[in-house]
């Protein structure tokens, strides 16, 4: 036998033999199911790492990003500020930084009414004493 000279290939008794190996006929129901079988495999393995990935990220980005695991610290200082500086509609509070210095801590509010109110106290004064 020319071309075939290992005992796996050999056909049998008579040359003219199709071996099975040979034969030219494609099943092709089979290759369909293969191939469906195998798209749907790769799309759920697919949509299974999509889920897997966006749940993972969204936990991430909580806990960094938007630190939703210290908001609760954060808001407990952010009251404890606003209620000491008296932002947003909180009561004012006048509490004593230097007692001996005489230094008071207060809203930035009324710190600034006061500021103003003596600048204005000042500047008038200065003109009344320079047109007299």
């Amino acid at each position: 036998m020319a071309g075939h000279d290992h005992a796996i290939h050999a056909h049998g008794h008579g040359s003219g033999e199709s071996h099975h190996a040979h034969s030219q006929e494609i099943n092709a129901g089979l290759v369909v199911r293969w191939f469906v079988g195998i798209l749907v495999f790769v799309v759920s393995v697919v949509v299974i790492i999509t889920v897997y990935f966006v749940s993972v990220t969204s936990r991430v980005r909580a806990e960094i990003v938007e630190t939703t695991i210290m908001s609760k610290d954060a808001n407990a200082a952010k009251a404890s500020a606003e209620a000491m500086l008296g932002i947003n509609g909180n009561p004012k509070r006048f509490t004593w930084s230097d007692a001996k210095a005489g230094l008071v801590q207060m809203p930035i509010d009324e710190a600034m009414k006061r500021v103003e109110t003596k600048y204005m106290k000042g500047s008038s004064e200065k003109a009344t004493a320079g047109s007299k």
